[in-house]
């Protein structure tokens, strides 16, 4: 069973405070954020992380028991690829699998210019031994089927593949089944978040139909990650456990 938890879920908290947490609410892998930016969901600020840094995280990761399942690096378009390079430097050296990015572009823009950057970003991520997964967002180039399917093409590469978000799913009016039906074969890993509207709510408690795609999902054979991912204000940690326990159910 191959269960993380995004550290965004603590995203006030500094990163060994929220692993912390994580790992108290029965999670023994994590995915985290970072960036240029101090945005709310960033825990390692990119341009600013040294070596001795990302050294003293892999010591208090290991004490935990808590492995890397992935890492978030920074947006990827023409001409900004240096901040993704850096996060794939950063993924080696916390012993993540996979780098997920988004796409610097809004929706409706052409996809193509997207594509030399991301070769270069394979390119460079190939030599760590690292895959690329592109993540939808509202509003953002990649936000439907249509979008993810296009860039899976143009992209042309066993090594850049998708992470599907079925909260961005949700808000953009895609159906996470037939997402997972039409995109489950290019998914790398997965952020698993439910939501009511444009609030996000306990796994199972919302509008995700989060049930229907870790089956169909599974019924793909899929193998790689599910990432829990729920800003939640109110009781985070029992909605952290009841999570687990709802997607460990889901995937015994």
């Amino acid at each position: 069973m191959k269960l993380s938890c995004h550290t965004d879920v603590f995203y006030k908290l500094s990163l060994q405070e929220a692993v912390g947490h994580i790992s108290k609410a029965g999670f023994r892998n994590v995915d985290i954020g970072t960036g240029l930016e101090e945005f709310f969901c960033h825990h390692i600020i990119t341009d600013r992380a040294t070596d001795a840094d990302l050294e003293a995280t892999r010591g208090w990761l290991k004490e935990l028991g808590i492995g890397v399942a992935s890492l978030s690096a920074a947006g990827v378009g023409p001409g900004l690829t240096e901040s993704a390079k850096r996060g794939a430097d950063i993924a080696v050296a916390l012993g993540a699998e996979t780098v997920v990015i988004g796409l610097r572009g809004k929706k409706g823009d052409a996809l193509e210019p997207f594509v030399e950057p991301l070769k270069e970003l394979e390119r460079y991520a190939k030599g760590k031994g690292l895959k690329i997964a592109i993540e939808n967002h509202r509003n953002n180039v990649v936000e439907n089927l249509r979008e993810a399917l296009e860039i899976m093409e143009l992209a042309g590469s066993e090594r850049v593949g998708l992470c599907l978000d079925t909260g961005h799913f949700c808000i953009s009016n895609v159906d996470s089944l037939e997402a997972a039906r039409r995109l489950g074969r290019y998914a790398f890993t997965t952020h698993v978040k439910d939501m009511k509207g444009y609030e996000v709510v306990p796994l199972g408690e919302g509008e995700a139909n989060i049930e229907r795609f870790v089956r169909e999902m599974k019924g793909q054979a899929y193998g790689g990650w599910y990432g829990v991912e729920m800003e939640i204000e109110e009781n985070p940690m029992q909605a952290l456990v009841k999570a687990r326990q709802f997607m460990e159910t889901l995937l015994s």
